[in-house]
């Protein structure tokens, strides 16, 4: 799902999203972390200097997050703009059994990639030795969640159109009046 305030009214909008199966090669760096996915969010008729804000809501199978040992903490959205990756802002809503939804802020549209930083990337503190009165602390392991199938390159078309539909009822209601 896409949503976008505009700071002036604009007309014929158009915003095409595609998922892509490998980085494009016009963009020869790899983001930071491990990539899900890469997108091209992009847009008619709406320069980035009209957009006052932009969210982009995203899911990430929990069977990507288990089978990769990512941290979900660090999971965001990365836009490709002026020659480099820029991690941007991004939250997390919710989780289900099968999948987590984030929402990234965006100031525009391009290249986008899903990431995550890898647990076992993470820096391991060595611990000196416990004293011998001192017990030992228990490590419960969590279970491993279900898999969940990959989301299909047609729903992220129909979440497109529905956007480009209710940016164009937006702009139509607006004229109205």
């Amino acid at each position: 799902l896409i949503s976008i305030l505009v700071n002036e009214l604009v007309v014929n909008v158009k915003v095409k999203t595609e998922k892509l199966s490998s980085r494009p090669a016009a963009i020869a760096a790899e983001p930071s972390g491990v990539v899900l996915e890469y997108l091209n969010i992009e847009n008619t008729n709406l320069p980035d200097e009209k957009i006052t804000e932009a969210k982009v809501r995203f899911n990430v199978p929990l069977s990507w997050v288990n089978g990769n040992e990512i941290d979900a903490s660090t999971i965001a959205l990365n836009r490709f703009s002026g020659g480099a990756w820029n991690k941007l802002p991004t939250a997390q809503l919710e989780t289900t059994a099968t999948t987590i939804t984030f929402e990234a802020t965006t100031p525009g549209f391009s290249t986008f990639a899903v990431t995550g930083e890898s647990l076992a990337a993470a820096p391991i503190e060595e611990k000196p030795a416990a004293p011998a009165e001192e017990k030992p602390t228990e490590e419960v392991a969590a279970p491993a969640a279900p898999a969940s199938p990959e989301i299909p390159s047609s729903t992220l078309m129909i979440v497109g159109i529905v956007v480009v539909i209710i940016i164009v009822a937006v702009i139509f209601f607006m004229r109205r009046k």
